[in-house]
């Protein structure tokens, strides 16, 4: 997550100075954000593994649960890193200032990997709602191929609504000429100012905020509503318990999005009116927004396994074929589940469900 306006995270070194100088700061940047860090990327990489494995069948939902997973681990490493290494470093390295390519590129990619994050959930959560609340046109409305497309013209969008930052931004001598700093250049202060931050807050929070919170009301009335319509007949669908496997999940990841989301917002909207930057409650404001919004970055795995048991599962599984006598026992299987040609589901097949179900 970055500042907007008048605080722009890291645009002048002088001001990141300024806000490692507190307690507050130094003890979230140096032991909080590398304990984040770590988890989210292990983390995130272990659910690409577990979701793109045979445990689960390839579907738009799996796609874009990965796809989401490794845009997280490029905004931990991209934002959060950067925070950490100024912080250890003794002469406070920014990456930032390096050449002045190294100070537009990070700074375009630190907005939009965050704004490209909020899209794909905003994105799983649609076809999850659409899924839950009329599942015989999801195949329809989100094919793989569909889904992939609207996913790329997506990311193309938001590269271009960036790439202002190549024009905005320059790289110029600090005052004392002992270094560098990457800087809003003067022809352009009143737009990053002024109206740069409205554009991110509607693109980053405002818009996935609405459409992923209404989204999930619709999935819980569905759910509510299936199930009770499946208490009532006393049926007990495999595929249909296990696609709500994966809508659990995902409202999992929707309830954090919230939660990490809106204490950033609200410090954006106050930015420049209620807040003075010159306030230590001020500084302290953001650290802690910030390292707020970087756990919904970091959660993905925690998340996965504690509300899917479908996941802990294949989890399991991925986990137990390194060893060999796993693999003895899943050969086992799959000679079981194909010999003879029999259609008949066999009952150790039965034990390894979740190798052939799908989300």
């Amino acid at each position: 997550m970055v500042l907007h306006g008048n605080h722009e995270e890291g645009l002048n070194s002088t001001k990141v100075d300024s806000y490692l100088d507190n307690d507050a700061e130094v003890i979230i940047f140096r032991y909080v954000a590398p304990i984040l860090i770590v988890f989210g990327t292990l983390g995130n990489f272990l659910s690409v593994v577990v979701l793109q494995s045979k445990y689960f069948k390839k579907s738009p939902a799996t796609f874009i649960l990965s796809v989401l997973s490794l845009t997280d681990v490029g905004v931990l490493l991209c934002g959060l890193l950067r925070h950490f290494i100024i912080e250890v470093s003794p002469d406070d390295v920014d990456v930032r200032t390096f050449s002045a390519a190294a100070c537009h590129v990070h700074v375009m990619f630190t907005y939009y990997l965050c704004q490209l994050s909020s899209w794909t959930l905003l994105l799983v959560t649609l076809e999850r709602m659409v899924s839950v609340r009329w599942p015989f046109k999801v195949n329809q409305m989100f094919s793989s191929n569909r889904i992939v497309i609207v996913w790329i013209t997506i990311a193309i969008s938001l590269a271009l609504l960036n790439s202002h930052w190549f024009k905005t931004l320059g790289l110029v001598a600090n005052e004392d000429r002992s270094g560098y700093a990457c800087v809003v250049l003067d022809d352009y202060l009143w737009f990053t100012a002024v109206i740069w931050p409205w554009v991110d807050f509607i693109v980053l929070s405002l818009i996935p905020l609405l459409v992923i919170f209404t989204c999930n009301i619709v999935i819980i009335l569905a759910l509510l509503r299936a199930t009770k319509l499946r208490s009532r007949a006393l049926t007990n669908n495999q595929k249909t318990k296990e696609s709500q496997q994966i809508t659990v999940m995902l409202i999992g990841l929707n309830v954090i999005f919230l939660l990490t989301t809106v204490p950033v917002s609200v410090y954006f909207i106050g930015e420049g009116k209620a807040w003075d930057p010159d306030r230590q409650s001020t500084r302290n404001a953001y650290v802690i927004c910030n390292t707020i919004y970087y756990l919904s970055n970091s959660t993905n795995f925690l998340i996965y396994c504690l509300t899917g048991s479908k996941f802990r599962r294949a989890l399991s599984m991925v986990i137990c074929r390194r060893g060999s006598g796993a693999r003895s026992e899943d050969s086992s299987i799959v000679k079981s589940r194909w010999r003879t040609g029999s259609t008949t589901v066999e009952p150790v097949v039965v034990i390894s469900f979740v190798a052939k179900t799908h989300l």
